[in-house]
């Protein structure tokens, strides 16, 4: 009998992060950050931004970068980030600080070039505690996803919902 192999599906992966009072900061900033020590088992092409029971924004992430973040001589310490990414990753780290967060230095950054507000909802009980991984292929089907802007996956998962 011939075991069949499974390939990467990373460019189907939506990775699905809980936000809290940093939705809006996550949305207008178009990244999602964390502490590097934080495990991700793999990779994925998309950014899910969720919050009270529902992915509200998707974006496809164009980097995903490990950094310090100096604060105090504002500046980000990494290889091949432009400007105005640095910039996005020093508004979030200030604005993370002033509210409390956790103000290591050590981050990793998932910069999307945009975040398009969608509602894909959750419809088992609870809330998501931590991070997960959804195969928007499966979903939608592996060649029409190929084929879809950010915008419109966003606009297809509000007819959608997941448990």
């Amino acid at each position: 009998m011939t075991q069949l192999t499974q390939f990467p599906r990373y460019d189907f992966t939506l990775m699905m992060v809980p936000c809290g009072w940093s939705i809006n900061l996550n949305l207008r900033n178009h990244l999602y950050h964390h502490l590097t020590s934080r495990p991700h088992r793999q990779k994925a092409r998309y950014l899910g931004i969720y919050k009270d029971k529902s992915i509200r924004g998707i974006g496809e992430i164009r980097k995903r970068v490990d950094c310090t973040v100096d604060l105090k001589a504002e500046r980000v310490i990494a290889n091949g980030l432009e400007q105005a990414e640095e910039q996005r990753i020093l508004d979030q780290a200030r604005k993370a600080v002033e509210l409390g967060w956790d103000s290591s230095p050590e981050r990793r950054f998932y910069l999307c070039d945009e975040i398009v507000p969608t509602d894909f909802k959750k419809t088992s009980a609870g809330g998501m505690q931590g991070h997960r991984y959804y195969d928007l292929g499966r979903l939608f089907g592996d060649d029409a996803l190929s084929k879809m802007t950010v915008t419109e996956i966003a606009k297809r998962l509000r007819k959608e919902s997941w448990d």
